[in-house]
């Protein structure tokens, strides 16, 4: 076989070096058409004597992955040896030249992608199935950003793009039944971030072998996610596992194989033993000592708890239910990073939703982390607002807009009847936006007189907790622009696809597990993101606010950053008209109505 290859190779090699000269003003020319760069007679005669200067003999031209021709390019191995790129190197296949170049990048610690191709004529239908003549591979940071945008300024997303315009590339070229490579340009025009080989998704998949042993961990050793990282690291000490990818795959394998978990005993031992490996953690369970019945647990990762004192400033608060066999309500406490993102911060499960059930699960929080929330924001249940009164005495308690949306027509569409009811809904919501308190005062009575069927429920629970969904009163509070528990009810929708009501509790904590995961994978992620790209700064901020964006970047998130660039642009659409001094002083009600 190897003599085959020889002879196969050296006939090859008679028409090579005659067709270097035409693949290289093919590639010039490529970039002419590309570019609208016209050619000079200069640069021809710099092809020419390019071709001669770095012509390598073909006859002793290297042929790399000769091993790999027996293989599946599914099984290609990654290589362990460094890679050394030259014009003149050869290869076996396309597919073989593909894995040896993108091997290249990952050693050097950036993405190869396919940038062009050239077909030989073929009578087949799909590119898949004709003969690759030419091909051009590129760094992911090649071409650049072109704006297509067509709104307005006030409207527009200041989106990120990797595009600077890199020129590394390499033209590999088919000749006599192997791959060439043509031509180099192994030079970058940006920072070449060590976390790219690490993040990006080309290195991030798993292969058939580790794929095997996450389902024999999961199949028949019930391992977590955090067991099985524990497990596979040693075994592929040169794979990320990254939280995401591990979650996913281990989700899928359960929805294929349908595993069943471990009972509520197996689960408690299960966080008393990880709360033996991280001391930071925080593990309490209820038991009833009479029954000895197990009546809730409250969990906080080491994570958790630094994440509490970063930002508690404002937490939410809900339950929901039919997510285990067992009929436990599932308590979670959210919070909102410094990149607006949603965090789980607690959880816990509980056997009632009674205020003795609420004031422990509460009681926890304090003894996990010592801090209190300077702003709570849970539904309008009586029996947490008591529990909240007693236990969170320093924080300022907010009902959930969207469950008082709700709660509207089960108590009073039946009384108003279904026309005054739409008027009720506009005039309630009115009297709820006002920012003034005195115009708050007299809107609420004006709907007591105009709706006096409706006037027991206004007065209570309506009224009496005015302080806690009325704008006048919360508006003075920071609550990072959330009114509603609306995160809570997201994060509780992603946890049903995951589980049911014939779950486990054990499954629902790995559902948890894996959300918290996906949720420190993102924050590593976008940390790299915003390292990774460059962000065109809208006009208006490098024309007027140049020196204030420079400042405000060394301090804030791109999060935050991004929001106070918006404030900027809008800063320069604003209408004046002149008002005479007796207009200027007028106060006009905002009467928008938040919910229909």
């Amino acid at each position: 076989m190897k003599n085959l290859i020889k002879v196969s190779y050296f006939i090859s090699c008679i028409v090579y070096i005659a067709q270097r000269l035409i693949n290289s003003l093919y590639y010039i020319v490529s970039e002419v058409f590309e570019n609208n760069t016209p050619c000079s007679i200069e640069n021809l005669e710099e092809i020419g004597l390019d071709f001669v200067e770095n012509e390598s003999s073909p006859f002793i031209a290297t042929i790399l992955g000769s091993d790999l021709e027996s293989l599946e390019p599914t099984k290609y191995p990654l290589l362990t040896q460094p890679v050394e790129l030259a014009i003149g190197s050869s290869f076996p296949s396309w597919a073989i030249a593909e894995h040896y170049i993108k091997e290249y990048g990952r050693q050097k610690g950036f993405v190869v992608n396919r940038y062009r191709v050239e077909y030989y004529h073929s009578t087949a239908s799909t590119s898949s199935e004709r003969p690759v003549k030419k091909r051009t591979f590129s760094c992911e940071y090649s071409g650049k950003y072109k704006s297509k945008k067509t709104k307005p300024l006030d409207q527009q997303r200041n989106k990120g793009s990797k595009k600077t315009g890199c020129k590394w590339h390499i033209n590999l070229s088919e000749n006599g039944g192997f791959i060439h490579i043509t031509f180099l340009n192994l030079e970058h025009n940006h920072e070449i971030l060590a976390d790219n080989a690490r993040f990006a998704t080309k290195f991030r998949k798993f292969d058939q072998p580790i794929l095997a042993e996450i389902e024999r961990a999961v199949v028949h050793g019930r391992c977590d996610a955090y067991t099985i990282r524990n497990l596979l690291q040693p075994l592929f000490p040169e794979q990320l596992f990254l939280t995401q990818d591990l979650s996913n795959a281990i989700q899928k394998i359960k929805r294929d194989k349908r595993v069943i978990g471990s009972d509520a005993s197996h689960l408690l031992k299960f966080l008393l033993d990880q709360q033996k490996e991280d001391q930071m953690m925080f593990v309490q369970p209820l038991i009833n000592v009479d029954s000895n019945r197990l009546c809730g647990i409250f969990w906080m990762t080491a994570n958790q708890i630094v994440l509490w004192s970063h930002y508690s400033d404002v937490v939410l608060h809900d339950n929901t239910s039919r997510t285990n066999k067992y009929n436990f309500p599932l308590s979670l406490f959210i919070i909102v990073d410094n990149n607006g993102k949603s965090r789980l911060g607690a959880q816990a499960f509980l056997t009632d939703e009674t205020q003795e059930s609420y004031e422990w699960v509460l009681q926890q929080t304090l003894d996990a982390t010592g801090l209190e929330p300077k702003v709570i924001l849970t539904d309008m249940d009586p029996a947490m607002d008591a529990a909240c009164s007693i236990v969170y005495k320093n924080t300022y308690h907010i009902h959930c807009i969207w469950h008082m949306s709700q709660n509207l027509p089960k108590r009073l569409k039946s009384k108003l009847g279904s026309v005054n009811f739409k008027q009720f809904v506009h005039d309630f919501w009115c009297m709820r936006n006002s920012l003034c308190e005195n115009i708050f005062e007299q809107r609420f009575q004006a709907l007591l007189e105009n709706y006096p069927t409706a006037n027991e429920y206004l007065n209570n629970p309506i009224y009496s907790t005015r302080h806690s969904w009325a704008c006048a009163f919360i508006s003075r509070r920071f609550t990072a622009g959330m009114q509603s528990t609306q995160r809570v009810e997201s994060i509780n929708a992603i946890i049903h696809k995951a589980v049911s009501s014939s779950s486990t509790m054990a499954d629902v904590v790995e559902a948890l597990d894996s959300r918290m995961q996906r949720e420190e994978m993102n924050k590593d992620f976008l940390a790299w993101k915003y390292k990774s790209t460059i962000y065109h700064q809208p006009f208006v901020v490098d024309s007027f606010f140049s020196s204030i964006n420079r400042t405000i970047q060394k301090y804030f998130s791109p999060r935050i950053v991004n929001e106070i660039q918006k404030q900027m642009c809008e800063s320069v659409l604003y209408r004046c008209e002149k008002q005479s001094i007796d207009d200027a002083f007028e106060f006009i009600e905002d009467q928008s109505v938040s919910i229909n």
